[in-house]
């Protein structure tokens, strides 16, 4: 075949096979990509995460009253014990306590965190809709609703319930861009869009958090996931990005960038790399 044929077949495969919104939006995707490995000033500042409540109204209340008291009160006692509890492993010791907390003190301070520690336990315990219900009491003006929006996504997304768990990721991302899950949120709206076969959208997730989330321990798991979308996706396929964000990823490290130095990501990102310079590249090592 000559060669002005085959590229006259290239260009109408193109054509016809190319769907237009795809096509303007990988474009798009693409320069930011590029921008962002180039490092170009290009990106929004980093968001700071807000603290949860339980890092927030509960300790800055727990601050206030150890100021005026010595001994702490009652609730405080079993919102304290119940985290460390939950923490050491003890589920149903600690959702005692947490349990007790809000039967005995409705209008504490601690008792929207001890719904989601409640929620965590269910979830711990594959109680998907009793986690959820958990989440559910938690009212729109708490410190801890955020938090309950990201918990009962998770439990949606275990429980399978693919499309209703991304809305609700998409609200905690775009609702709460200062809160400290909603850089997660976007990891795990990235996932579960690979999951039901939306690479592109995926790939936008991934590069909010690239834009506004560089800060954050899940910059490594964005840049890998970024890597994989190009290596895997049937659509967005390219190796050659692939290869980018990869020596990209292991340059953060090699330059002690936190979060890249000691990503256990690393031997993965290096051994892959490692593969496609092989098959694709032709260069051993």
């Amino acid at each position: 075949m000559t060669d002005y044929k085959l590229i006259y077949l290239l260009a109408a495969a193109l054509i016809f096979l190319s769907p237009p919104l795809l096509s303007k939006d990988y474009q798009k995707s693409e320069k930011m990509i590029s921008d962002i490995l180039k490092n170009n000033n290009v990106t929004k500042d980093t968001k700071e995460p807000s603290k949860n409540t339980s890092d927030t109204d509960s300790k800055d209340k727990e601050e206030n009253k150890s100021q005026q008291k010595t001994s702490p009160t009652e609730d405080e006692v079993l919102h304290k014990t119940g985290i460390e509890l939950f923490e050491g492993g003890y589920n149903d010791h600690s959702a005692s306590n947490f349990k007790q907390l809000i039967e005995r003190f409705p209008g504490s301070i601690y008792t929207d965190n001890a719904c989601i520690y409640l929620g965590k336990i269910e979830l711990k315990k594959y109680n998907y809709k009793d986690a959820v219900k958990y989440f559910q009491k938690i009212k729109k003006d708490s410190g801890e609703y955020p938090a309950s929006l990201y918990y009962t996504a998770e439990a949606l997304n275990y429980d399978k319930q693919y499309i209703k768990s991304i809305e609700l990721y998409k609200k905690v991302s775009a609702s709460f861009p200062d809160h400290e899950v909603a850089d997660n949120a976007l990891l795990n709206l990235s996932k579960l869009y690979i999951k039901v076969g939306n690479g592109q959208k995926s790939l936008e997730a991934l590069i909010e958090i690239l834009k506004s989330y560089r800060d954050r321990e899940t910059i490594d798991d964005a840049y890998y996931l970024l890597g994989t979308i190009y290596l895997r996706d049937k659509k967005l396929r390219d190796i050659e990005t692939t290869r980018k964000i990869y020596k990209s990823f292991i340059l953060k490290s090699d330059k002690g960038e936190k979060y890249f130095k000691d990503s256990p990501l690393l031997p993965v990102v290096k051994k892959e790399l490692n593969d496609l310079e092989k098959i694709f590249f032709n260069k051993y090592k």
